[in-house]
């Protein structure tokens, strides 16, 4: 009897042992602008925020005697989260921060002014810090053109990057693996807002140009090899494995070998940049890096990649990923990326109800453009558009403006306003009773997931036998003349 006993306890000490472990934190807090009733949401993301999106979770607070309260279940030990505020209004007031197992954070809001409380929140309190100053200093910037300005930036994020970093040495309510972590996160912050502020530079740039131009200035060059001295330290390597940004400056070192520092005309070597990331990582880190290369792969920016290449990368990717959420995006990536392919027959909704079909419009093209309301970029994109459609106006083709909004009046206004929309699109809006909305948007309208929609503005066309074009490139990136010939070639 005593020896079953014994091994009924080892048993399930076993068992306890090889229980998956669940990671939870909880945030809770006050501001002085909500009420009670009032929603508050939480976005908690797979990856760092921005990327593929629609894997994300979103959750909601009902305000209750001023208090919102989360209880988040983690995937890991540390994750990213976004907490909407005030999603009621035109801009959410929002913040991105890294949430980890264990924290209890209590946040006290009374205007601009944020107190941070509990266990976790010194970080917190530190990361919110840096945003704001990387936040501030873009204002009342004096430039002759958006490629000065993103140098003008790079240069600000260096100053600001280093001053926060003396501060963490410094800061006395952090724990060592804190500070490790928030200098990995300080640094792969800036590289992240270096590297996207290329999207607004000036529309005469060749594209590949001034990336190279942009990573090859002294300031920029010193800081990016900075950043990497930083993820490749063995020292602080466990404290930032964790970190979502960890595979994207892993990645970030592969595209800055392979593509940044190549001449500006030469063809990218896709299937090097593979062999690279199979050949030094593994497991789920090469896992997490191959994905990065596949949502490379899909911005029509890169069009200097030959067809056979592009094929044989989807095919190993598929082959070697483990993870079927991993498997579904390549497959659809691969699918928008390959012209030819049926683009799927959505149904989306005007502002009167009206239900609309792509096969509604079998026989004409279909041009889509992808919007939320508070979406800077594409107010910037939206002059071009007018042009573009003016042209083809009574050409063979259909205009859609499909807007993510999941608030219904927030959109309405924004399409009354005329701020993202044209008169001459179709208004349209995805589904908002399919989830609570990250950030304002729907993300889970089958429209969203089976075009593998990832952020605004997102440009798509479709030709008249409903096959999926080659994604037309940003026409901010050239002026819109990439955009004119796709158009010109489906309609003719």
């Amino acid at each position: 009897m005593r020896k079953f006993i014994l091994i009924f306890l080892i048993a399930l000490g076993q068992g306890a042992l090889g229980a998956k472990k669940v990671n939870f934190a909880t945030i809770t807090g006050q501001a002085d602008f909500l009420k009670d009733g009032d929603i508050v949401r939480l976005a908690v993301y797979k990856f760092t925020p921005g990327f593929k999106v629609t894997d994300d979770t979103a959750l909601i607070s009902k305000v209750n005697n001023g208090i919102y309260s989360f209880n988040v279940e983690l995937n890991g030990p540390v994750q990213y989260i976004a907490l909407n505020l005030n999603y009621n209004k035109f801009l959410p007031i929002q913040c991105y921060q890294l949430l980890c197992a264990g924290d209890r954070i209590n946040l006290s809001t009374r205007s601009d002014i944020t107190i941070f409380r509990g266990k976790g929140s010194a970080a917190w309190k530190a990361q919110s810090e840096f945003l704001k100053s990387l936040q501030d200093s873009k204002t009342g910037l004096h430039y002759s053109n958006e490629f000065e300005r993103s140098i003008i930036v790079a240069k600000i994020d260096d100053s600001i990057t280093t001053a926060h970093l003396r501060f963490l040495k410094f800061n006395r309510h952090l724990k060592n693996i804190e500070k490790l972590r928030l200098q990995a996160e300080f640094c792969a912050t800036t590289y992240k807002d270096k590297h996207w502020s290329l999207t607004f530079y000036g529309s005469g740039e060749d594209f590949k140009t001034a990336m190279v131009r942009y990573f090859k200035t002294t300031d920029t060059l010193k800081a990016f090899t900075r950043l990497l001295k930083v993820y490749e330290s063995k020292d602080d390597l466990e404290a930032i494995s964790n970190s979502g940004y960890y595979p994207d400056i892993l990645w970030a070192k592969v595209k800055f070998k392979y593509f940044i520092c190549k001449s500006p005309n030469s063809n990218v070597d896709i299937l090097s940049m593979w062999n690279y990331i199979n050949r030094n990582y593994s497991s789920a880190l090469r896992d997490d890096i191959a994905v990065r290369l596949i949502y490379f792969l899909r911005d029509p920016a890169f069009e200097l990649i030959d067809e056979r290449s592009t094929r044989t990368v989807f095919q190993k990717a598929l082959n070697s990923v483990k993870s079927p959420k991993d498997k579904q995006y390549i497959e659809g990536i691969a699918a928008l990326k390959m012209p030819g392919v049926k683009a799927h027959d959505f149904t989306l909704t005007d502002s009167v109800g009206k239900v609309y079909h792509l096969s509604d419009f079998m026989g004409k093209a279909v041009f889509i453009d992808v919007w939320f309301t508070g979406c800077g970029n594409c107010q910037r994109v939206l002059p071009f558009l007018k042009t573009l459609e003016s042209k083809f106006r009574d050409s063979n083709i259909v205009f859609l403006s499909v807007s993510m909004d999941a608030n219904r009046k927030i959109w309405k206004e924004s399409v009354k306003d005329g701020t993202y929309t044209t008169a001459e699109s179709i208004n349209l809006v995805t589904d908002n009773s399919l989830d609570k909305g990250v950030n304002g948007c729907s993300i889970n309208d089958p429209f969203i997931k089976n075009y593998h929609i990832d952020g605004a503005p997102t440009l798509l066309l479709i030709d008249k036998n409903g096959k999926i074009c080659p994604t037309p490139l940003d026409p901010r990136i050239d002026g819109g003349r990439n955009l004119n010939s796709a158009i010109s070639a489906v309609v003719n």
